[in-house]
Parts: C-alpha cells; sequence; structure tokens
C-alpha cells in the first residue's frame, strides 16, 4: 500500500469533515434562523455604529422577528436577490450548461 503524503492526508481530513456536515439547505435554514435571533438580541443593546461608506450615517440593527422586520425581510427580498452579484453568474453558468449538455445527461 502506498503511503499517503500530506496534501492527500489534509484533503481525505477536509472530505471527511465535509461528509459530517449536513444538507446544504439545512446549512441555510439554520444559520438563516441564526441571524433572525442575533438581530433580535443585538437590536436590544441598541448598538449604533457609523457608515465605513457615508460620512456621519448612523446604522443600527433591525430587529427581524418584529412585524415591521418581517415586512422589511419580504419587500427587500427582491433588492437582495438583483444585488447579490454572483447570482447572475451561477444563472448565466447554469442556463449555459443546460443548452449545451446533450439531452440524455438533463
Amino acid at each position: 500500500m502506498e503511503k499517503k503524503g500530506f496534501f492527500q492526508r489534509s484533503l481525505d481530513r477536509v472530505e471527511f469533515v465535509g461528509n459530517k456536515l449536513p444538507h446544504p439547505v439545512t446549512l441555510f435554514a439554520l444559520l438563516a434562523f441564526l441571524v433572525l435571533i442575533l438581530s433580535a438580541f443585538i437590536s436590544s443593546l441598541n448598538i449604533e455604529v457609523e457608515h465605513p461608506g457615508i460620512e456621519g450615517e448612523i446604522v443600527s440593527v433591525t430587529n427581524l422577528l418584529t412585524n415591521e422586520g418581517i415586512a422589511y425581510i419580504f419587500t427587500s427580498m427582491t433588492e437582495n436577490f438583483i444585488g447579490f452579484a454572483p447570482l447572475g453568474v451561477v444563472l448565466v453558468t447554469m442556463l449555459g450548461l443546460v443548452l449545451a449538455l446533450p439531452k440524455q445527461l438533463v
């Protein structure tokens, strides 16, 4: 049996840990729930910071678990998706793959 090098052992370890992770949809849901909880907690502390790009503008945390916060989530959803630059690249790539792959693979 061939002895594995450091790089291969490292990749095997990453694969082992990666296989222990839950499904990506589950991870997304858990992290989204964590953001909701953290927004409620941090907004209760009344933490405010100065916006780094706009001189003198103060930004505060919005509690996403209130009626206004839930309304904000749904009203800003489209802007979030449109403003997320990598999403366009992924969608165009997926469309190109669907058009380029033979019918048997799709």
